[in-house]
């Protein structure tokens, strides 16, 4: 199995979630995720079309979700049947000699990215990542990865080390090549020290357009620290896009601010937004001057899209946490790290920007109390042993004097 093989797969559901709009971009992307089916797995889609369209005997004027690929075999004054199984192959191959995609579509990796952009269901996404580990465990070592943007055009990379059972006692170092006043943000820095897994990155650029980063991760030896090997790849990040089918905004919903507020972890840690935008992390000291502090955050209550401005904050309330600078705290597809990005999204069915603030017990949450914060998916903020980055995970525990999910809200 190859990543490829994990794309393929995948490839479909992209298909079958693109056809539901006809804007040029999802045109685009249903063909381009038809182009990556294997030859059965495009058949197999075609017949469903068909079956939707008519029959063999297909309606007259029945047209394929994307422009460019023949419906069937003309009939004369009697519009077209449906291709037999030889008659499909030949045109399949046809198509895909005579399609133009560019070097960085046609990429493993960058449909990926072109995948993570467009479907934002994290079962599916799920899926894939699982197949990808699944692929990335049968070798040696490798580093994999792959760009995508988020509802507001934000951009993100998304890397997965795997040292292999050669390699696991290593040092892996990353940098990533960038241009112009394009950089990486969030917690990399220069000789980031990767650990086995993934690593999220916002990227943090005013492109538009489709661009590649060069990641490299260099392998030094875990005892006398001379280098030893490097593996590199380039990462795709797709173009700007926001589909018509993502809603950003439900009207007259409102938002309500409520509060500056901090949050401490059982260790007496607080929350960071570094310089306001990035990894979401706790740190020993807190500066509380709201002006300058990375600290300190808004907090940030949906409304219910009446006149109530109740600016109390109840348990089970959807609220978002926006840091000095106006960004967002992101939980990215509901789970993994948290970080500041610069838009939300305000519809809690979609959103990763909205979460359920939790009080043990209920009712109204004053300053001081001991709360949790859930994600659309059911996922908890968790800040392993009190200290370092903040991210979600699939259960909490609910006991604050051990807990690594549980934190203190304090009014500022």
């Amino acid at each position: 199995m190859s990543i490829d093989d994990c794309n393929a797969v995948l490839a479909g559901d992209l298909f079958n979630k693109s056809i539901s709009s006809i804007t040029q971009e999802q045109n685009y992307v249903s063909s381009l995720a038809f182009f990556h089916m294997g030859e059965s797995e495009a058949f197999t889609t075609y017949q469903n079309w068909v079956s939707k369209n008519g029959g063999e005997s297909l309606n007259i004027g029945a047209r394929f979700p994307f422009e460019g690929f023949p419906v069937g075999i003309d009939i004369a004054g009697k519009g077209s049947r449906a291709f037999t199984t030889s008659e499909f192959r030949e045109a399949y191959s046809k198509w895909k000699n005579e399609t133009s995609f560019s070097r960085q579509d046609n990429e493993s990796f960058s449909f990926a990215s072109h995948f993570a952009t467009f479907v934002r269901d994290p079962n599916t996404i799920e899926a894939w990542r699982v197949c990808v580990d699944r692929v990335s465990s049968n070798q040696q070592a490798s580093i994999n990865g792959y760009g995508f943007r988020d509802e507001s055009g934000n951009a993100f990379i998304r890397i997965k080390w795997n040292p292999g059972p050669i390699l696991i006692l290593d040092k892996a170092f990353l940098n990533i090549d960038t241009f112009g006043e394009t950089s990486i943000g969030g917690t990399f820095h220069k000789n980031f020290r990767l650990s086995n897994g993934d690593s999220l990155f916002p990227v943090i650029t005013n492109e538009d357009t489709s661009f590649t980063v060069l990641v490299n991760v260099t392998i030094r030896d875990g005892d006398t620290n001379e280098q030893k090997t490097q593996f590199s790849a380039d990462i795709v990040i797709p173009r700007k896009i926001i589909p018509d089918n993502f809603i950003n905004l439900k009207p007259n919903l409102g938002l309500i601010t409520l509060s500056l507020i901090t949050l401490e972890t059982r260790r007496g840690f607080f929350f960071n937004c570094h310089n306001s935008v990035g990894s979401v992390q706790a740190i020993a000291n807190a500066n509380f001057d709201p002006a300058v502090s990375d600290e300190i955050f808004s907090i940030v209550k949906l409304g219910d899209g009446s006149n109530n401005q109740d600016k109390s904050i109840n348990s089970e309330d959807k609220v978002l946490l926006r840091s000095r600078r106006g960004f967002f705290f992101n939980c990215h597809d509901s789970v993994g790290s948290v970080q500041g990005i610069a838009n939300a999204n305000f519809d809690p069915a979609v959103s990763d920007e909205i979460f359920t603030i939790v009080k043990n017990g209920g009712g109204i949450i004053n300053s001081g109390d001991k709360i949790l914060f859930r994600s659309r998916r059911g996922f908890f903020f968790n800040c392993h042993d009190s200290v370092g980055s903040v991210q979600g995970i699939a259960n909490a525990n609910f006991d604050p004097a051990v807990s690594d999910e549980i934190f203190t809200i304090v009014f500022r």
